[in-house]
């Protein structure tokens, strides 16, 4: 226990001191008691992960890294020269390494913005002690009423945030408050991170034109986190909460952008909404996952996740979306390879998955989401290899809607899809426009196997390329089962009750 209280002693009265800076000499051998001369001298066994000082009375004090350096161990850990000089220099840019090494920062540094924490960190303290960021450090101010000084210095922290920054960036922890801006975050090549005390918590109020968020990257080795906050659309200029432009074409195996327990939200849903939620441009091994979006009431126009170019393969997991046009969106050209979307809820939208000529990108597993959509479910063209497996898909109109409805929609060039144990209800003859469970378009194989077609105009629809193998399949008030399908299609097992 003395030795706990010791450590931290010592190493508090050296730093304070005026004149000099503190030497922590290092030695890599294994149960090595670095050379300590003076009382006061501190030294670190790298191999043990121990902590060595000369007390004034001449005697030897010990202590684990662990225990005596909490905030600052891996730091100190990293440090790879046989001396790191710790004086303090207030002038250093603000990053992780700030507090131990502010005059050895360099680019080969990789920051930890994933430090462990599960969800939103549980205090102010913990959030530092992971190397987060403090947001009002960085000139940022959070208000109640009154905001229009806060605005003021948000904008201005937010525009000379890249300079604050060291060369590798950092992730910023905004406590619980409402941090308004007009401005956004505008970075190029930084690792970079906004963490938050948890949705409702902490929220990022936008009453600007734009973007709240602008990041651009030359390299795919750069993290990006973004996590457990609350982003407010406040106006109807408000375009894209997060967006992300990285190389063209580029395939990497780093850890992709990770986008965790964000709301996606208008102060005012008769009014505002953001336009997009996220738009990721090449955003290998993106992580988007348990997320809320909410668009303007009865506008059907906004998209919560927009993949372009090489976004491969993302991973959309448990994401809340409603009043939407699209919730996930590839439009045409996208090259998305693999795509895994999983036990999400798409509610009251026009498409719920929309993957649009994928120039032959394979390969997509959609499993276990509830889609409410007015004009189709899910859609995917020029996709080989689908796997489509016990989604519940119902329609969703109005008696004004004129839409057709499909449950899942594959166009051309969608061959060799699996759909499997999925469940349709089109509500047939209470809206306007027909209603079909599965419809292929000019695609060379498909199978339907299992699941449930309930008050339905068409079951399968398909054209004389199509060839189905379709079995076990429940109906209920279903007009016409097939319709339309190749010559080759074997019709197995289809129960009517």
């Amino acid at each position: 226990m003395m030795s706990r209280i010791l450590a931290p002693l010592v190493l508090s009265v050296a730093l304070a001191a005026p004149a000099a800076a503190l030497e922590i000499k290092s030695d890599p051998r294994t149960g090595a008691i670095p050379s300590l001369t003076a009382p006061g001298e501190i030294a670190i066994n790298r191999a043990d992960g121990r902590l060595f000082w000369r007390m004034p009375d001449g005697s030897l004090g010990t202590s684990t890294l662990l225990n005596a350096l909490p905030s600052g161990r891996r730091a100190v850990e990293q440090g790879q020269s046989d001396d790191q000089t710790v004086a303090p220099n207030p002038a250093a840019p603000l990053n992780t390494l700030s507090r131990l090494l502010a005059d050895r920062q360099t680019t080969t540094y990789t920051p930890d913005l994933g430090p462990g924490i599960v969800g939103a960190p549980r205090s102010v303290v913990e959030a530092l002690d992971a190397g987060y960021l403090d947001a009002r450090a960085l000139g940022f101010r959070s208000c109640l009423t009154d905001c229009a000084a806060a605005r003021a210095a948000n904008d201005a922290a937010a525009a000379s945030l890249s300079s604050k920054l060291s060369d590798v960036g950092g992730t910023i922890f905004f406590r619980r408050g409402i941090w308004p801006f007009t401005q956004g975050f505008n970075l190029t090549d930084k690792h970079f991170g906004v963490v938050g005390e948890g949705e409702g918590r902490t929220i990022l109020r936008f009453d600007g034109t734009g973007n709240l968020f602008n990041i651009t990257e030359n390299s795919l080795f750069y993290r990006l986190e973004f996590r457990s906050f609350t982003a407010w659309a406040a106006s109807t200029g408000a375009n894209t909460t997060i967006k992300i432009v990285r190389p063209l074409g580029n395939s990497s195996t780093q850890t992709g952008p990770n986008i965790r327990n964000v709301e996606f939200v208008p102060t005012d849903p008769a009014k505002y909404q953001w336009q997009t939620g996220i738009d990721c441009l090449g955003c290998w091994s993106l992580n988007v996952t348990e997320n809320l979006f909410v668009g303007k009431d009865n506008a059907f126009s906004a998209d919560f996740l927009i993949l372009r170019d090489k976004s491969t393969p993302p991973t959309i997991i448990n994401n809340k979306v409603f009043s939407a046009n699209r919730a996930v969106y590839a439009p045409p050209g996208a090259f998305v390879e693999g795509p895994i979307i999983v036990a999400n809820q798409f509610v009251g939208v026009n498409y719920g998955i929309f993957l649009d000529n994928a120039n032959n990108a394979p390969g997509a597993q959609i499993i276990g989401n509830h889609i409410n959509a007015y004009i189709a479910g899910i859609v995917s063209i020029a996709r080989p290899q689908v796997m489509i497996a016990k989604n519940l898909l119902y329609r969703y109109g109005s008696s004004t809607t004129g839409f057709d409805w499909n449950g899942i929609y594959l166009g051309a060039a969608s061959s060799d899809a699996s759909i499997e144990d999925n469940s349709f209800y089109g509500y047939k003859g209470q809206y306007p426009g027909n209603a079909t469970a599965v419809t292929g378009v000019n695609s060379t194989a498909g199978s339907v196997f299992g699941g449930m077609m309930a008050d339905l105009n068409y079951g399968i629809v398909g054209s004389q390329n199509w060839a189905v193998v379709y079995d076990n399949i429940k109906t209920r008030n279903v007009t016409t089962f097939d319709y339309q399908l190749g010559a080759g299609s074997y019709r197995g097992n289809v129960w009517a009750f």
